[in-house]
């Protein structure tokens, strides 16, 4: 996945999208706290400086809901700020990382150069730490329960 995949403006439904994210939210009267915390970061970024790097993950089936304001929805059109929609968190991880996420192979291991692996790999790690720590060396010190 490259690092463009699942941005909004280069998608199919980046039309959509942007009508959607321009609609308002006429049901409770406010803007409800999904919206709010993109309209801040939005505003943030803004402040320091809109690079065309920065932007949000949100979950795909959000986005038929998008309703931001019009300077947001503005800035996603011309690729100052981005809405990532993803699906899954390893969508999210390769997006994120610009490293393959992987899926787990038929032997249970995941593949080389891949973020699971190195996940995987370091939770072995880990194990193998707590089983040496808690196994009694010999029978003479075991604990007897």
């Amino acid at each position: 996945m490259d690092g463009n995949s699942g941005m909004l403006p280069h998608t199919h439904e980046s039309s959509a999208t942007a009508r959607s994210m321009a609609k308002r939210d006429d049901y409770c009267g406010r803007r409800s706290l999904h919206h709010q915390k993109i309209e801040g970061f939005f505003e943030i970024c803004q402040a320091r400086g809109l690079t065309g790097e920065q932007g949000v993950l949100i979950p795909r089936s959000n986005v038929q809901h998008l309703m931001l304001r019009a300077e947001v929805v503005e800035a996603v059109r011309a690729g100052q700020f981005h809405i990532w929609a993803v699906t899954t968190i390893d969508e999210g991880i390769e997006l994120l990382m610009g490293v393959p996420a992987g899926a787990r192979q038929f032997d249970g291991h995941f593949p080389d150069g891949t973020v699971n692996r190195r996940v995987d790999q370091r939770l072995r790690e880990f194990a193998a730490c707590m089983i040496a720590i808690t196994e009694p060396k010999d029978a003479e010190h075991a604990l007897v329960i």
